[in-house]
């Protein structure tokens, strides 16, 4: 056993991580986190940077599924799919299948939902130490560039409707008013005006991981290559730098988590959601508000130094090389949407979402080491309730309520499925 005045170790410095280590910081315990590149690096530092408070309809649809077929084969879809790796990806696709039932895709946005209520704020505490402007207020826009592709996503307004998410339906005289631009480009939109955003995923995570290191905290820059089992808990985490002693354990690595928890006894259907982006520095034109494209899936993000575009979800190897035709038909969908698009100077990029096919997070213990704990597989949705789920796991390390009923979130969750696979 560990002695009493080890720290608990928390594996990833992305925002799950360095938020789960904020909240730890904030309940009295000494804390270290290992990371493998550098906090932010990956899918936190690169992504829409909005705090999708509306995000209650899981990624498993009726709808979303009768369009993959047309999605694979087309070569301008936001779905982009290495053939070689379908082999490796069936279970999981398997599951995903099954969670697209309508019963199913009700019962997951009623759990969402109890993440995404608490989610703004589970962070105002940890905001307040960050520079100001790093968070915006300004709303979120689903725009729709016709009529049609708007009555034909109802549902979904319909599911955030009944979660309780506050939002207006705009029409293109509303939009006008807005800014000209959008008037001239959507017919329709969904405005989510309580959703903030950053302009600087990547700065708000360094500064949130500043801040934890002011406050004491130690960040290692290394590989976890083991743990060393104490009984029935882990004693030290062995890493490519050295041991670590451990008094609790927090699993929060991302699209790596899996390969992890592996180590410790628990196999979960953990996939690589890679997502491409690219920031621009002259586009040509700017938006009020983040924009989200809805017929071609493609994100528009204001910046200082002017745009942040993101789309396109490829289902590849995370040893797999960003692939330039990809990136490629990210700039083809941006300029389907405003084509006076600029994007020549991108600085393009990739990260690794790492999701589930349920669309719901692991936030639970481990099953066979009692002081290890798991907060990963977010999807679409870790960047927004990143601080919510830091709070819940330094609950179940105290032993607390944390106010939201985690058993939906549990690990069993995936032997479960495995034996229903086998037994048919």
């Amino acid at each position: 056993m560990a002695p009493a005045d080890a720290p608990t170790v928390v594996i990833g410095a992305g925002l799950v991580g360095i938020c789960t280590a904020l909240y730890l910081q904030r309940a009295g315990h000494k804390v270290v986190t290992v990371e493998r590149t550098g906090p932010g690096d990956g899918a936190s530092g690169h992504n829409g940077g909005i705090f999708s408070i509306g995000a209650v309809v899981p990624t498993a649809t009726g709808s979303v599924l009768r369009s993959i077929p047309h999605m694979v084969f087309d070569r301008d879809s936001a779905l982009s799919l290495h053939w070689s790796y379908l082999p490796k990806i069936a279970p999981w696709l398997t599951r995903f299948v099954r969670s697209s039932g309508n019963d199913t895709v009700e019962r997951i946005s009623i759990v969402l939902a109890s993440l995404l209520s608490q989610s703004l704020e589970a962070y105002e505490p940890l905001l307040r130490d960050i520079p100001e402007g790093l968070v915006r207020e300004g709303g979120l826009l689903y725009a729709y560039q016709s009529d049609a592709v708007f009555e034909a996503s109802s549902g979904d307004a319909e599911m955030r409707k009944r979660r309780g998410i506050p939002f207006e339906v705009l029409d293109q005289q509303d939009l006008t008013a807005m800014a000209p631009l959008l008037g001239r480009r959507f017919e329709r939109a969904l405005y989510l005006r309580d959703a903030p955003f950053t302009p600087d995923p990547l700065g708000m995570t360094r500064a949130l991981a500043d801040v934890f290191t002011a406050n004491g905290g130690e960040i290692v820059i290394a590989n976890v290559q083991g743990f060393v089992p104490d009984g029935g808990s882990v004693s030290h985490l062995q890493t490519s730098t050295g041991r670590i002693r451990a008094k609790n354990v927090v699993v929060a690595a991302g699209a790596w988590s899996h390969h992890l928890t592996r180590m410790l006894g628990d196999r979960v259907l953990l996939e690589t959601e890679r997502g491409y982006g690219m920031t621009v520095t002259d586009p040509g034109f700017t938006v009020p508000c983040p924009v989200i494209s809805v017929e071609h899936h493609v994100g528009f993000i204001p910046t200082p130094e002017g745009l942040r575009v993101m789309g396109i979800s490829e289902l590849a190897s995370l040893a797999s090389e960003p692939d330039v035709a990809v990136f490629d038909r990210l700039s083809r969908a941006a300029k389907k949407v405003f084509p006076e698009a600029e994007l020549s100077d991108a600085d393009s990029w990739m990260s690794y979402r790492p999701s589930t096919p349920d669309s719901l997070p692991v936030i639970d213990r481990a099953t066979r080491a009692e002081n290890v704990y798991y907060a990963f597989g977010h999807g679409h949705t870790g960047f927004t309730v990143a601080a919510v789920t830091g709070r819940l796991v330094t609950s179940m390390i105290a032993g607390e309520d944390g106010g939201i009923d985690l058993e939906p979130f549990n690990v069993r969750r995936f032997a479960r499925w495995r034996r229903a696979r086998a037994g048919k």
